[in-house]
């Protein structure tokens, strides 16, 4: 299905891609989707996790750990810091659908003439 090229209209996150609608369709390629979105799902789960346990940590705790292992803290950092960004990308996606439909309402437009 084409997609409009409305100006207002910006990329949806690969959080959230359409891949999802093939989520439903019998076969393997549905399998699939399935299987990614539940990997996916379960990453994030232990992304939430180990935030959560991150932020219950000391700073003695914290730098304990920088200590004995750098590369795993980094590494922590990265993908904190790759899920925030997937996450910032995503509200501006839902704040331009919100502001698209707020700018569409029949009072936005008959104030436009």
């Amino acid at each position: 299905m084409p997609v409009s090229k409305s100006p207002h209209l910006i990329a949806f996150p690969s959080t959230l891609n359409s891949a999802d609608a093939l989520s439903g369709m019998p076969g393997a390629a549905g399998d699939r989707v399935r299987s990614a979105d539940a990997a996916s799902l379960h990453d994030m789960e232990e992304l939430v996790r180990l935030a959560r346990t991150v932020l219950e940590k000391s700073p003695a705790d914290l730098a304990a750990i920088a200590d004995d292992n750098a590369a795993m803290q980094a590494g922590w950092v990265e993908a904190f810091e790759a899920h925030r960004s997937r996450a910032e990308a995503e509200a501006r996606f839902w704040e331009s659908a919100i502001a698209y439909l707020m700018a569409s309402t029949p009072s936005a437009i008959a104030n436009d003439d």
